[in-house]
C-alpha cells in the first residue's frame, strides 16, 4: 500500500501566461515614448541587431565614398578657369586638379583611396589646386570621424550587457519546500559552459499585481524585495556555479509569500523575476541572464532530485540535461500559509543547518 505522503516524481506541464519577463529572459514590456526614437543615438544604436548595424556600416561608407566621388568628378571635369584655385585647363590637358581622374569610376576609386588612406597609385591631386586640396583635406577629416564613430559603435555592441547565455539554465518550475524547520521558495540554476561566469551574483524581485497604501492609493505592478541566495537560509548572493545549485528564499514574516496558501497562490497574479549577472570568460563582457516564475509554475510541496551531480573518487560529474535539472520529487507540505504553520507550531525559527 502506498504511503499517503510518499515521495513521487511530479510530471508537470508548462502553462503559458502573460508576464513581464519571458522564460528565455526577454523583457515582454513595450516602451512607448512621445519623442522620436533616434537610431543615431549611441544608446539606441547599440540595441540594433547585428544585421542592422552591418547594413548601417556599409551604407555609411558607401554614401560618403559616392558623395565625395561626385565632388571629385565635378572638379576634375570642370574647365571653368574662374573657379578660385583652378589653373588654366589647357595647361593640364583638360584635367585641372587631378591626374588620371576623368570618369566617375576613377573618381570613386580616388574617393576610396583618399578616405581609407590606402595610397593613390596613378591617381593623385596636382599642386597649385587650392579647391581640390581643400576638398581632400575635408574628406580626410570626415573619414576619420566616420571611422571613429563606427569603431566606437562596434566596440559598444561587443561589450554591451548580454541577456542571453545559451549555456545557462533555470529550472522550469519553482518550489515551495520544507527544509529543517523552515519553508523556502527554491529554484535550480546551472552554467553548462566549461568556463563559468565570473563574479556571478543572483538577485530577485517579486511583482505584486496591486498594493494598497494606508491612504487608499492603489499601486499596480509594484516590485518588492525578494531576498535570495545559495546558503541554506537564503543568504549570500555571490553564487559559485561550479555545478547546478539550488537557490532559495526563506519564507518568514518579512517575505511577500508569508500569507499565501496554495489556493490563494494559484489565483494570484504574482511574478517572481530572477536574474544572474557576471562576467563572461570569453571576452570579459557583462552578462545578465534572467527568467521569471508565475503562480502556475510554483509547485507547493516538493524538492529537486539531487541527480545532476555525481561524485566519484576521480572527479565530479555535472549533468545539464533539461530532464535532470527539472526533476522534482513531491513531498508533503500542509495546504496552509507559512504564517498559519508558525501559529500552529508546525515550523519554528531555527539556526542554519550544520554543514559537513
Amino acid at each position: 500500500m502506498k504511503e499517503p505522503f510518499a515521495e513521487e516524481v511530479v510530471r508537470t506541464r508548462y502553462v503559458c501566461r502573460k508576464r513581464m519577463v519571458l522564460k528565455d529572459g526577454r523583457l515582454d514590456v513595450v516602451a512607448k515614448s512621445l519623442t522620436w526614437w533616434n537610431p543615431l543615438s549611441l544608446s539606441n544604436a547599440v540595441k540594433l541587431s547585428w544585421w542592422t548595424i552591418g547594413l548601417i556600416f556599409m551604407m555609411v561608407y558607401l554614401t560618403s565614398w559616392i558623395i565625395f566621388a561626385l565632388v571629385y568628378y565635378v572638379i576634375a571635369n570642370s574647365s571653368d578657369p574662374k573657379f578660385p584655385g583652378f589653373p588654366n585647363s589647357t595647361r593640364y590637358r583638360g584635367n585641372a586638379c587631378f591626374d588620371k581622374v576623368k570618369s566617375f569610376p576613377s573618381a570613386l576609386l580616388f574617393s576610396v583611396e583618399t578616405q581609407q588612406t590606402i595610397g593613390f597609385g596613378q591617381r593623385s591631386i596636382r599642386d597649385g589646386c587650392a579647391l581640390g586640396a581643400s576638398v581632400v583635406t575635408i574628406h580626410t577629416l570626415v573619414g576619420l570621424v566616420l571611422s571613429s564613430v563606427m569603431t566606437g559603435l562596434l566596440l559598444n555592441k561587443f561589450t554591451q550587457v548580454s541577456y542571453k547565455h545559451r549555456h545557462f539554465f533555470f529550472s522550469r518550475r519553482a518550489l515551495i519546500m520544507h527544509r529543517g524547520n523552515n519553508v523556502y521558495f527554491a529554484i535550480r540554476i546551472g552554467d553548462g559552459q566549461g568556463d563559468k561566469l565570473r563574479n556571478a551574483k543572483v538577485d530577485a524581485i517579486i511583482i505584486l499585481p496591486k498594493v494598497v497604501t494606508q491612504e487608499g492609493e492603489e499601486i499596480p505592478n509594484q516590485p518588492c524585495e525578494f531576498t535570495i541566495g545559495f546558503q541554506m537560509n537564503g543568504t549570500n548572493k555571490r553564487i559559485p556555479i561550479l555545478w547546478p545549485i539550488i537557490i532559495v528564499h526563506k519564507i518568514d514574516a518579512a517575505s511577500p509569500l508569508y500569507n499565501y496558501t496554495p489556493a490563494t497562490l494559484a489565483k494570484s497574479d504574482i511574478e517572481i523575476i530572477v536574474w544572474v549577472t557576471g562576467l563572461s570568460t570569453d571576452n570579459g563582457s557583462y552578462v545578465q541572464v534572467r527568467t521569471s516564475y508565475i503562480a502556475s509554475e510554483i509547485v507547493w510541496g516538493g524538492k529537486f532530485a539531487h541527480t545532476p551531480v555525481e561524485r566519484t573518487d576521480a572527479h565530479v560529474t555535472a549533468f545539464y540535461r533539461a530532464k535532470t535539472l527539472n526533476k522534482i520529487v513531491r513531498t508533503y507540505l500542509p495546504n496552509i500559509s507559512v504564517k498559519e504553520m508558525e501559529r500552529q507550531g508546525l515550523i519554528v525559527e531555527s539556526e542554519i543547518p550544520q554543514q559537513h
